[in-house]
This record gives structure tokens, sequence and C-alpha cells, in this order.
């Protein structure tokens, strides 16, 4: 697993420092809700660790090397996970720093919530669709994504009768087992692409 991440990271180099700096610009320039915005591009670092492996032909090499098909699969997902982590955390810092004291944006938790459920449906449809139709995909998880915070800020803004805790834990809870089912998902269409 760590040979297939360092892989990953020494041929997106170029690609993982623009995307930090992107994270540091938004989080910091706008604190939460840039932070939230920053978080839409968290699917982007998956979406560039399946095109290199497409152009390589990684999937046609993979049976022959020491690695399990689920650390292919999980790779992508700790890619996304972390980029998503990133971003919320230098929210959270430019928040509390802009604010002086420890803050945590109300946009954070909701926007990690949807962007862990965008992730959940969008890589299994990478994994089977590649990346030519799968950039298609991710322009269309953005739209969701932003969509559904939209609507999840309503839901917590108080046109419901439900504490807005409630919903971001709920909304949290689901990202995470749709996370786990969708690992399950995308390691049995990986397995097609194997087999194909």
């Amino acid at each position: 697993m760590k040979g297939i991440l360092l892989k990953d990271m020494m041929t997106l180099k170029r690609t993982m420092l623009l995307y930090l700096v992107l994270i540091v610009f938004f989080a910091v320039s706008n604190g939460g809700s840039g932070a939230a915005f920053a978080m839409f591009y968290s699917i982007a670092m998956p979406v560039n660790m399946i095109a290199v492996d497409e152009r390589s032909r990684f999937d046609r090499l993979m049976p022959m090397l020491p690695v399990r098909r689920i650390d292919c699969v999980l790779d992508k997902y700790i890619g996304a996970w972390g980029c998503l982590a990133l971003a919320a955390v230098l929210g959270i810092v430019g928040e509390s720093v802009k604010a002086g004291a420890l803050v945590l944006s109300p946009v954070i938790l909701p926007a990690v919530a949807v962007c862990l459920v965008s992730q959940a449906i969008t890589l299994p449809l990478l994994f089977k669709f590649g990346v030519d139709q799968g950039r298609m995909i991710y322009m269309i998880a953005i739209i969701v994504m932003a969509g559904l915070l939209g609507a999840l800020g309503s839901l917590i803004d108080g046109q419901f009768f439900v504490p807005a805790q409630w919903l971001t834990a709920l909304a949290l809870l689901a990202g995470v087992a749709l996370n786990a089912g969708s690992i399950l998902v995308s390691e049995r269409v990986y397995l097609g692409r194997l087999t194909a």
C-alpha cells in the first residue's frame, strides 16, 4: 500500500503542489466558505491518479506485482480523503486566525459530509468508465455537491424542525457509510477491469 501511495505522489508532484496552493489560497482568503469551495476539488486528486494509471497501463501490470487490488482502490480514496481533510483543517485554521480564537465555521462539517457522499458515488463510476468519461462525471459531481450543500444549508438555517447538529451528524455518518460500501463496489469494478 505504501508503495502505491508513493508511486502516485511521485507521479503527481506538480499536481499535488498546485492543489495545495489552491487549498491554502481558498482556505486562508475566505475561511470556511473558501475551504468548502476547495473541498469540492477533493475528487480531482483521484481523477488524476486514475488518469496516470490509465496512461501507463498500470492495470495491466498490476496483476504481476505483489500488490492487492484493494490497495490500488484504497489509494484513490486515501488521496481524496487527504485532500478533503487538508482543506477542512486549513479552513478551520484560516477562520480561527481571522477570529483570534478557535472557531469552527458552520460550513465546514456539512461540506465534508457532502464531499464524502459525492466521492462515494463518483469513485466507482470513475473506476468503471475511466477518466475520459470520468471528467464529465467529476463536473456533474461538483454541480451536485454545490446543490447538496445549498440544500443542507437551507435545512441547517432552520427551515425545518431538526437541529443543525443532528443533520450534520447524520450527513457525516451517511458519508462514512457510503464510502465503506463504495470501496467494496470499486474493488469489484476494478477486478472486472483487470479480468476484461
